[in-house]
């Protein structure tokens, strides 16, 4: 775990990650439909990934396609009974106590209002975890240049005491 992340985060038991793999194409015409995605231009499926602080793989939830119809998933069911203090292993949580959002979405084109963002804060219940592609470029997260709304949602992100971890791994949200 990032320096940082344990200095601001020092009760940490479990990062959690919305991962993609890449399936081979189901012969079945309906799940292939319910695997395809169109920016991969592949099968895939998806799963959430708890990793300890250590950085081991602490559990592996069930997985699902990227065809979701409800753009938010309560993940705590998911989560083991157990997970180590420290990642070193064995100590009992009850997961049913701290109930977890997972928002998933994708932005292609990485336009964002204000109006739009505080929106989407005020209809999150806490704990959350925001998964997707914001989708902005900006020095701080690796890029040679900055995107027009870059500014604008890295202000948000720390105005709201929200942590960002940049990755290159796309998710998609698809609203009802």
């Amino acid at each position: 775990m990032p320096y940082i992340f344990r200095l601001n985060f020092p009760q940490c038991r479990v990062i959690i990650d919305c991962t993609k793999f890449v399936i081979q194409k189901p012969s079945d015409p309906k799940a292939q439909q319910l695997t395809f995605n169109n920016y991969k231009n592949s099968n895939t499926v998806k799963c959430l990934i708890g990793i300890s602080p250590s950085g081991g793989i602490s559990f592996i939830s069930e997985r699902w396609t990227d065809y979701c119809s409800t753009p938010g998933y309560s993940g705590s069911a998911d989560l083991p009974p157990t997970v180590g203090s420290g990642g070193s292993g064995g100590e009992n949580m009850d997961w049913s106590k701290f109930p977890l959002t997972v928002i998933n979405f994708d932005s292609p084109g990485g336009k964002f209002g204000a109006t739009w963002l505080d929106s989407l804060y005020s209809q999150i219940s806490s704990p959350f975890v925001l998964l997707g592609d914001f989708n902005i470029h900006h020095p701080a997260l690796g890029s040679y240049h900055s995107s027009s709304d870059a500014n604008l949602v890295l202000d948000w992100i720390s105005t709201k005491y929200m942590c960002l971890l940049n990755m290159n791994s796309f998710t998609r949200y698809q609203e009802t």
